[in-house]
């Protein structure tokens, strides 16, 4: 017997006529970038999560870019990342002229290992990214308590 993963046709096809009216919409008007459809979300989405505010982005990589250049990370700062991630994370600090500093990960969790932090922090460290990476959350308490008290964001 072959059990199928999950049967994206058969939700797709489901839901085929009000998707297709949408895409039929966006592509007549054009609209591929922001428009209707992503304002409409970003406010459904920020009223769900009771928020004033929600912004759509393209990638992963302008996620952590935005949220550290509105947090004013940029040149000369360090940021504390797991060597387990994807290179979206290390690029997103990149792009905000911040250097990535690279921690090795717990060899149970594969998530950071809180552990070696506080060796890697200097005085041009201005935060922490941990990531939650395989339904394994970061060990985030040690990690929220050692930014603290050395005065780091934590993302």
């Amino acid at each position: 017997m072959k059990v199928p993963f999950v049967d994206l046709k058969g939700q797709y096809l489901r839901l085929k006529p009000e998707i297709d009216a949408v895409f039929e919409d966006i592509f007549e008007r054009a609209a591929f970038i922001c428009g209707k459809y992503v304002s409409a979300f970003e406010k459904e989405y920020a009223r769900a999560q009771k928020v004033n505010f929600f912004v759509g982005l393209s990638s992963g990589t302008d996620a952590v870019h935005l949220m550290l250049w509105a947090s004013g990370i940029g040149a000369g700062d360090e940021v504390i990342v797991p060597v387990n991630t994807f290179i979206a994370t290390a690029e997103g600090i990149s792009l905000c002229g911040a250097t990535p500093v690279f921690v090795d990960n717990d060899p149970e969790t594969y998530t950071i290992d809180v552990r070696q932090i506080e060796d890697r922090i200097t005085r041009k460290t201005a935060a922490i990214l941990p990531v939650h990476l395989y339904g394994q959350p970061a060990d985030m308490d040690p990690i929220l308590d050692l930014a603290s008290r050395h005065e780091l964001a934590v993302f």
